[in-house]
Parts: C-alpha cells; sequence; structure tokens
C-alpha cells in the first residue's frame, strides 16, 4: 500500500468519524430542543452539514463508481447550513422568528433537496447519459450561486451579532454567554474554511494539484470539521436564549427613542444622574446581575430616561456604567488589609462579576492593569 492509499484510508475513517459525530451532535441538540428551542435549528445545522460526507465516503470507497443508482443521493444540503445558523442566532436574540423569515431562509435549500431527489428516483440509464444535460446546468447553477449564498448569510450573521452586542450592553450588566462570542468565531471559521475550499478548487481547475497534495487538503479539512462540531455543539447546548420578545420591545424604544424630558433642564439632569449614582453605591445594586429595566424600577425612572441620563453624562453604555461601580469597589477592598490574602476571583463574584475573563478585561480597560498588578503596587489612579 503506497503513501495515497494509506492518505485515503485516513480520510474515510477521519469522514466516517466526523459523520457519526455530526448525527449524535445534531439528534442531541434537537431532542434538547423540547427544552432549549433555539437548539432545533442549530441541531439542524450540523446535520445539513453533516450528512453531506456520506457522498463523499461513497466517492472515496468507489461505492458510487460501482454502484451508479446512488447518483445524486440528496444528503448534500449546500443552500441550508447557512439560513439555519442564521434563523438560530436571530432565535437566541429575540425568541421569536417570523413564518415569512423561515419560508424566506428555507425555500432554496428545499428546493434544492426536492430537485436532487428527483434526480436520485431516476433511472439509471438517464443518470448516466452524458447527452441529458440538466444535470450539468443544475451543477452549473449550483457552482455558480451557492458561494454568494452561503457568504451572504455568513456576512449577515456578523452584522446580526454586532447589532446584538449594542442591545446585550446597553441592557445587561454582566454580558458573559451574552454577546454570542463564540458564534462569531464559528462564523468567521465557515468564511474561511469555504474561502479556502473555493481557491483551492479553482487552482486545481487552472494549474492542478498533485493527489498527495490534494488529499492532504481533504484530510486537514476533515479533521477541523470534527472539532468545529463539537466546539458549537458543547456551545450549543449551554447558549439560552439572550432577549425575550418583552426585552425586544423595551430595548427597542431605549436605542431609538429619546426623552423629552433630558433637554428641559440640565440643573435638573445633573440632579438626576447624581441620585442614580448615590443609590447604586448606597444599596450596592452593582453587586447582583442588575439590569436596566431592574435599575429603572428602583429608581424610579424609565428604562429610556434611565439610559438616556447614562449615556450623556458618562458616554458610556448601561453595563459599562454598572462595570465602573464594580472596579472602584474592587480598588477599595484591595487596599484592605482583611483582603490581603482574599483570593481575588472571591473578590470580582462579590463585587458582582460572575466570570474570570470579564472580570480580568474589564479591570484592565478602567485601570490600565491586571488587578494582579494592581493589588501588588496598591496604586489608584483615580
Amino acid at each position: 500500500m503506497n503513501l495515497n492509499d494509506k492518505l485515503e484510508t485516513i480520510i474515510v475513517l477521519i469522514f466516517l468519524l466526523a459523520l457519526i459525530q455530526g448525527i449524535i451532535v445534531g439528534l442531541i441538540l434537537i431532542i434538547k430542543s423540547k427544552i432549549k428551542k433555539p437548539t432545533l435549528l442549530l441541531g439542524f445545522f450540523i446535520l445539513t452539514g453533516t450528512l453531506e460526507l456520506i457522498t463523499s465516503i461513497l466517492i472515496e470507497l468507489g461505492t458510487i463508481k460501482e454502484n451508479p443508482w446512488l447518483l445524486y443521493l440528496p444528503v448534500e444540503f449546500i443552500y441550508l447550513p447557512a439560513p439555519l445558523l442564521f434563523l438560530y442566532i436571530k432565535k437566541v436574540t429575540s425568541g421569536i422568528i417570523a413564518k415569512k423569515e423561515y419560508l424566506y431562509a428555507l425555500t432554496p435549500g428545499v428546493l434544492e433537496f426536492v430537485v436532487f431527489f428527483i434526480f436520485f428516483l431516476l433511472p439509471v440509464e438517464i443518470k448516466t447519459d452524458p447527452e441529458v444535460e440538466i444535470f450539468v446546468i443544475v451543477d452549473r447553477i449550483i457552482t455558480i450561486t451557492a458561494p454568494f449564498y452561503i457568504f451572504y448569510y455568513l456576512f449577515l450573521i456578523i452584522k446580526y451579532i454586532k447589532k446584538n452586542k449594542i442591545k446585550v450592553l446597553n441592557y445587561y450588566s454582566n454580558i458573559d454567554g451574552k454577546v454570542l462570542l463564540w458564534a462569531k468565531r464559528a462564523v468567521y471559521f465557515l468564511i474561511s474554511f469555504y474561502f479556502f475550499t473555493i481557491v483551492t478548487s479553482f487552482y486545481n481547475i487552472i494549474i492542478g494539484l498533485e493527489d498527495f497534495v490534494k488529499q492532504s487538503f481533504v484530510l486537514v479539512l476533515a479533521i477541523l470539521n470534527i472539532g468545529f462540531v463539537y466546539w458549537v455543539g458543547i456551545h450549543g447546548l449551554s447558549q439560552s436564549v439572550i432577549f425575550s420578545l418583552k426585552d425586544v420591545e423595551l430595548i427597542k424604544n431605549v436605542l431609538n427613542s429619546k426623552e423629552e424630558i433630558l433637554l428641559s433642564s440640565g440643573m435638573k439632569f445633573n440632579e438626576e444622574f447624581e441620585k442614580v449614582v448615590e443609590i447604586i453605591r448606597v444599596k450596592e445594586l452593582f453587586k447582583a446581575s442588575i439590569t436596566l429595566p431592574d435599575l429603572a424600577k428602583k429608581i424610579g425612572f424609565s428604562p429610556r430616561k434611565l439610559s438616556e441620563i447614562i449615556r450623556i453624562q458618562t458616554n458610556q453604555n448601561f453595563s459599562q456604567f454598572i462595570n465602573h461601580f464594580r472596579i472602584e469597589e474592587v480598588k477599595r477592598l484591595l487596599k484592605e488589609r482583611e483582603y490581603e490574602d482574599i483570593n481575588l476571583l472571591e473578590i470580582a463574584y462579590e463585587v458582582g462579576f460572575n466570570s474570570k475573563t470579564s472580570f480580568f478585561s474589564v479591570f484592565k480597560k478602567n485601570t490600565g492593569m491586571t488587578p494582579n498588578d494592581f493589588k501588588k503596587n496598591r496604586v489608584d489612579r483615580y
């Protein structure tokens, strides 16, 4: 067995592993959708992206060549994974999707399946007849339109995640698990994956690649696929809906509206801001995972008004505003002798942070140094 044969065997094994893993992870997410509904869409995203490996395995094994009736097996869903991921992101961030959006997003993928299902049912004589041009025409249509369609949805997802981050920062004080950083990274991976695949395919057509090089590329992509599916599955299972329908309407009003009362009196505006700061400090409201509506209710303002007061007075979003109080409290505690031997993470949790990553990141942004450096130097720059 030469090197190319060994590579083919390894590729088939990796494909089989990726296929089994994808089916298992996809089914787990679909089953979990009874509890966490958005995972249904993520489960189908993984399944539709994984099932096309069946064709790759059959080609590598030479099964389709020996059994031409398997031609056009309807398991390649080129037009479905990207829209399904987009619908999942939208479901997670807003909690609801209109039927019309499902129709627009999924129709091309459904039509693709119907066409290939019909092709699959055709007699072998027709499927293998070189004079039947419909197969070539459909293949060319897919080759030309699929990349544009996929990249359109992937960039649309990036845009949607960025918009969600703005909403989260203006609504929540703790944003861990709400800005969809894992999903953003997943999309960037897919963009790189598809771009690399397209470039290497064109290079192979125009210049040509040796079999060993082509197989090496396929092997690397297959291994990356395994890691990607596992990573997305893990994060998908832990991801919860970020905004309810009620929250969506509220944050929409906060971001799009301004209260006229803020423009009526500069003195009154300053007094109201001082009131907000005093209540937060006295009641130590920053120590809880408080939201904009929660704080507004405790102070007696509308969420819109409170949001505008914070924005105009501090030029900060709600999360930054609350985190400022938390950092000030951490700095104060670190100067006290009784906290010298207390773990930094314990202090972070005490003042309202809910993860080590967010604590260290926010602390450095606010002070210009890490919590460890601050603790050593005991320098107060404010």
